[in-house]
């Protein structure tokens, strides 16, 4: 994303990294993979959504 409101840019910051399940890159040595991995998290269309079945382990 190159432009955005701020409303935007929060909403997608919130989404990203204020829900419930978190992911850990930063700590990965080799830039192409720290990319690819950065790449699939973040941004407009990133949401990440589960069915109740697949949420619940029982």
């Amino acid at each position: 994303m190159e432009t955005g409101t701020v409303r935007e840019i929060l909403a997608i910051l919130r989404r990203t990294y204020c829900s419930d399940i978190g992911v850990q890159y930063m700590h990965i040595s080799d830039p192409q993979q720290k990319a690819w991995m950065q790449q699939r998290i973040e941004g407009r269309d990133k949401e990440i959504t589960f069915t109740t079945q697949a949420r619940s382990p029982f």
